[in-house]
């Protein structure tokens, strides 16, 4: 579309246009946010042109899955991203269970690796400026959380701080910019390709990391813990995240496994 003029764009154009691009309805909904403001701008500017109406498209409602354990030894290689930023950044999603609007909105002052805590006190937004408060919450109520840095996580981060930083420089950046979002999940899924993870039937994105989090670490931790360690505003919301475990279901029930044999004995 970059060659029509807007005086001649019409629906059909537009839609067929985001319609040929493979990303979600999310992003097409944004991008169509974007050029009504493009629309209204362009009367302010004297150009005039009606606003069409453009049918938004319908969300992919489908919960993300989760990572096997197979899986994850498979997809973090750091062969398998274009950086070590990259690579780094969306483990960390995993390990500590982060958004990443969160992960790419880290500054080095929110890290103690002396006590492994991670300060949560925003996110980076589509346009890479960061909030003063997570998802959540608001200015007035920032609903800033901390999770735990787990000792993988602090050994990947340690080279950071062996090199020359202000503390209030963005851990993950790129000409002083956090990571676009696109530009990350583009990488993951090129990750997943690489490694040949099947995501043809299931819906593996980065926000699966947290989803796989979450059901890990239900395993030991109580649910009121996680709960608080990931910012979900009730228990309901953990629940919603925790996904069923083929693998640790098999490890569980395996046990039982003579008791089963025995079932007919008596019989």
């Amino acid at each position: 579309m970059g060659d029509i003029s807007i005086i001649d764009l019409n629906v059909r154009q537009i839609i067929s246009s985001l319609i040929s691009i493979d990303r979600s309805s999310s992003w097409k909904n944004r991008i169509i946010t974007i050029l009504k403001e493009v629309y209204a701008e362009a009367n302010w500017q004297g150009i005039t042109v009606i606003l069409p109406v453009i049918p938004r498209f319908q969300n992919n409602y489908k919960k993300a899955d989760i990572l096997t354990t197979e899986e994850i030894q498979q997809l973090f290689v750091e062969e398998n991203f274009p950086s070590y930023d990259v690579y780094l950044l969306l483990f960390l999603c995993l390990l500590c269970g982060l958004r990443l609007g969160e992960a790419r909105a880290i500054q080095f002052y929110q890290i103690d690796l002396k006590n492994q805590i991670l300060l949560l006190d925003g996110f980076c937004t589509q346009n890479c400026s960061k909030t003063t408060f997570l998802k959540s919450g608001s200015e007035k109520n920032p609903k800033w959380r901390c999770t735990l840095l787990p000792d993988m996580a602090i050994k990947l981060l340690e080279p950071y701080f062996e090199k020359n930083y202000q503390t209030t420089d963005f851990l993950f950046q790129k000409n002083g910019r956090p990571y676009r979002e696109e530009y990350l999940e583009d990488c993951f899924k090129r990750a997943l390709i690489k490694t040949g993870i099947n995501n043809s039937e299931r819906k593996i994105i980065p926000h699966s990391l947290r989803y796989t989090y979450v059901t890990r670490m239900r395993r030991f931790a109580p649910i009121e813990l996680v709960r608080r360690i990931v910012g979900h505003t009730s228990e309901g919301m953990t629940e919603y995240y925790t996904r069923f475990e083929l693998e640790n279901s098999v490890t569980t029930v395996l046990p039982a496994l003579d008791a089963a044999n025995k079932l007919m004995d008596t019989i």
